[in-house]
C-alpha cells in the first residue's frame, strides 16, 4: 500500500495498521469502497488512536444497526471517506 496524496492522514494510518482490511468483515478495502472510522468504545468524543478502527460504510451500518449486538447503539459516523476520491464528508442522517 503506497501513499495516497488525497487520503486523510488518520485514514491512511488506520489502513496501514489494519493492513488494508475492514475491522468488521476482514475483507480488503477496494478503491471504490466508502470507509468510515468506528469508535470501539462507542464514545464519539474519544479520538484516542487505540479507540479507532476503519470499516466499510455498510459494515459500520451493520454494527450500529444492532445486527451483531444485543444493545443497538445510535452513532452517527464522524466521517465518510471515499478511498477512490480521497474526500471526507459529513454524513447526513
Amino acid at each position: 500500500m503506497g501513499n495516497h496524496p488525497e487520503l486523510p492522514t488518520q485514514i491512511a494510518k488506520l489502513l496501514q495498521r489494519q493492513r488494508g482490511k475492514c475491522a468488521h468483515c476482514k475483507l480488503y478495502f477496494k478503491s471504490e469502497d466508502l470507509l468510515e472510522v468506528h469508535h470501539l468504545d462507542k464514545k464519539h468524543q474519544n479520538h484516542k488512536w487505540e479507540n479507532l478502527t476503519l470499516m466499510h460504510q455498510h459494515c459500520h451500518d451493520q454494527v450500529h444497526s444492532g445486527m451483531h449486538d444485543k444493545h443497538p447503539v445510535v452513532e452517527e459516523p464522524c466521517e465518510v471517506t471515499s478511498f477512490k476520491h480521497g474526500f471526507a464528508d459529513q454524513r447526513s442522517g
